[in-house]
C-alpha cells in the first residue's frame, strides 16, 4: 500500500512511519524540509519526501497522488502563532486534504486530540468520541481549532466522507523531542529542579498514551479500521501528582513539592508572554496554557479497545520505558537517582 504521511517528522510520526515501513508498506511523506527529514529516516528506504506546507493546502491535496491511503498527523501545536494560521493549517487545510482523498477514494485516517473532545469535569470515566458534544469555552488556539475542526469533519463525514478520525490522550515515550513530545521536557526539567510545584496540586486527571500504543493503533486503523470510525485511543488516565508518583517509584525523585493555584500559574503565563515579546524564542507557558489545568482530560478509550483490539500500556510500564530510554541517551542527567 502507498501511504502519505503529514508530520511523519514529529514524535508520534517517527512512530508510525517504523511500524509501517516494518508492515511493508511503502511510505510518501509531506515534510517542508526533504534534506533533514532524509536525515531523520536515513535507515529507511522505501520512503519518499516531497516538499510541502499546511500552510500552502494544495500542496498537501496534490501530494495524494498515486496513492493508496493516507495519515494525516500534522497539525500547528506551537503555543504563540497567528490565530488565521492556526485557523488554516489545523481547519482548513485539514478539511481540503481528507475531501480530496475521499474525492480519490483515497482510505484515510485523521489524527485529532483529546481537546478536541472538550474537558472531562464531571465524567469518571472520561470523554468518549459520542459523548454529548461539549460547548465549553476553548482555552487555546490548538484546542480551540482540533475542536473546529472536529466539527467540520462531522459535516463532511454526514455527506458520506469514510475517512476514520483517531483521538490519542497526552503523548509520551521514546522518539524526537518536539513539542509534542512534551512530557520527556518536564522530565527534564524536574530532574534539574525546575519544577518547585504543580498547578492546582497536581489533581487534575489527564489521559497518558503511549506513543507505542498510539502509533499501532493508527497502522490496525489504516489497515482494518471501520471506514467512518471515531475512535478514542485507550490510554491511562492519571492525575499530575500520580504522575510524579510513579517517577519516583523508577527514579526515587520525589514530586514537586508545591501546590501552585490556577490563579498564580496564569500570571506565570503572563509574565511569560511579556517576556517573549522582546525575544524570538517560544513562551513555556500561555494564559491561556494555564487555564487547561484547571480541568479533568481523561479519555474513554472503550471505542479503541473494542474496535481495534487495543490494550493500553500502564503509565507505570510506559514511564519506566521512557526514563530508560532517556537515560541510555543523557546519563548524566539521572546522576541523583536511585535506580
Amino acid at each position: 500500500m502507498k501511504i502519505l504521511l503529514t508530520g511523519a517528522t514529529g514524535f508520534l510520526g517517527g512512530s508510525v512511519v517504523r511500524k509501517l515501513n516494518a508492515r511493508g508498506h511503502s511510505l510518501k511523506a509531506l515534510v517542508r524540509d526533504p534534506a533533514r527529514a532524509k536525515v531523520q529516516f536515513s535507515d529507511i528506504t522505501n520512503i519518499e519526501f516531497v516538499a510541502g506546507d499546511l500552510a500552502k493546502p494544495q500542496t498537501a491535496a496534490a501530494a495524494l497522488e498515486c496513492c493508496d491511503a493516507a495519515i494525516h498527523m500534522a497539525a500547528l501545536v506551537k503555543r504563540k502563532a497567528p490565530r488565521a494560521l492556526f485557523d488554516l493549517v489545523n481547519v482548513t487545510a485539514t478539511e481540503l486534504l481528507l475531501r480530496e482523498a475521499w474525492k480519490r477514494n483515497i482510505r484515510a485516517i485523521y489524527t485529532s486530540s483529546f481537546f478536541a473532545l472538550g474537558p472531562s469535569d464531571g465524567i469518571p470515566a472520561g470523554r468518549a468520541p459520542d459523548s454529548p458534544l461539549c460547548e465549553a469555552e476553548t482555552h487555546t488556539d490548538y484546542e480551540r481549532t482540533k475542536r473546529a475542526a472536529d466539527r467540520a469533519l462531522e459535516s463532511l463525514r454526514k455527506e458520506g466522507a469514510p475517512f476514520i478520525t483517531i483521538y490519542p490522550g497526552v503523548l509520551y515515550g521514546p522518539g524526537e523531542f518536539t513539542e509534542a513530545n512534551l512530557v520527556t521536557g518536564i522530565i527534564r526539567d524536574h530532574l534539574r529542579g525546575k519544577v518547585p510545584g504543580l498547578p492546582g496540586g497536581g489533581r487534575a486527571i489527564w489521559s497518558y498514551g503511549y506513543v507505542d500504543d498510539v502509533a499501532e493503533a493508527h497502522c490496525i486503523a489504516l489497515e482494518r479500521g471501520r471506514p467512518g470510525a471515531r475512535l478514542a485511543i485507550p490510554g491511562d488516565n492519571k492525575s499530575g501528582m500520580d504522575f510524579f508518583v510513579e517517577f519516583q517509584k523508577i527514579t526515587g525523585i520525589a514530586p514537586p513539592r508545591f501546590a501552585i493555584p490556577i490563579p498564580v500559574v496564569w500570571c506565570v503565563g503572563a509574565l511569560e508572554e511579556l517576556s517573549v515579546m522582546f525575544t524570538k524564542r517560544e513562551p513555556k507557558l500561555t494564559r491561556a496554557e494555564a487555564l487547561t489545568y484547571a480541568h479533568d482530560w481523561a479519555l474513554d478509550g472503550s471505542s479503541g479497545v473494542r474496535e481495534l483490539q487495543l490494550s493500553p500500556t500502564p503509565l507505570s510500564e510506559g514511564l519506566r520505558k521512557t526514563v530508560d530510554w532517556m537515560r541510555e541517551r543523557d546519563p548524566a542527567l539521572f546522576a541523583k537517582c536511585k535506580f
